[in-house]
């Protein structure tokens, strides 16, 4: 097989998985919405991990106790959804890394690209399992099905780019 073959198939399968990465926290497998009600994800329910909704005005830390910051509230959003916001962004890392591997044919620019892919999955794997997390509740919609999703598409796109790495590494010039 011809390398430029190689690299177009290593291109799309990383532009594929990172599309994946993008769209399904969000469309395919259920993560909190935006408009999450106060027992959790809407109607999938995430567990409660909501906080309260809670009155600016009554928040004194930043001085803003006196009534100066208006009588809005606000309601923090469940970890779900933050950890959906930060994979879009990476998704959309890896999405762009692919394409380039796409473009571009040199080997070593290859080289450098898939190691950012190896980098950029590793970064995905951390975001629902520590850096952000889940909803605490073991049965929410999004720990029982959107985890082990994520989880185990970050740890394909890991292995796959950790060998094509070690095979960019280890073949000649043509």
């Amino acid at each position: 097989m011809k390398f430029s073959v190689l690299s177009t198939i290593s291109g799309i399968a990383v532009v594929v998985f990172g599309l994946f990465i993008i769209f399904g926290p969000k469309f395919f497998l259920n993560i909190c919405p935006t408009g999450a009600d106060a027992s959790g994800c809407g109607s999938g329910g995430c567990g409660g991990d909501v906080s309260e909704i809670v009155m600016i005005e009554d928040v004194d830390a930043d001085g803003c106790g006196d009534g100066g910051c208006g009588t809005e509230a606000v309601m923090d959003l469940p970890r779900c959804h933050y950890s959906a916001q930060a994979l879009i962004g990476i998704g959309i890392l890896i999405t762009a890394l692919g394409l380039c591997m796409i473009v571009f044919e040199n080997m070593l620019i290859q080289f450098g690209l898939s190691i950012g892919v190896f980098f950029a999955s590793i970064i995905a794997l951390l975001i629902p399992n520590g850096l952000v997390g889940m909803c605490f509740s073991e049965d929410a919609v999004c720990r029982v099905i959107a985890l082990p999703v994520i989880t185990t598409l970050s740890i394909i796109l890991l292995a796959a780019s950790a060998a094509y790495t070690t095979f960019l590494y280890f073949k000649k010039p043509e």
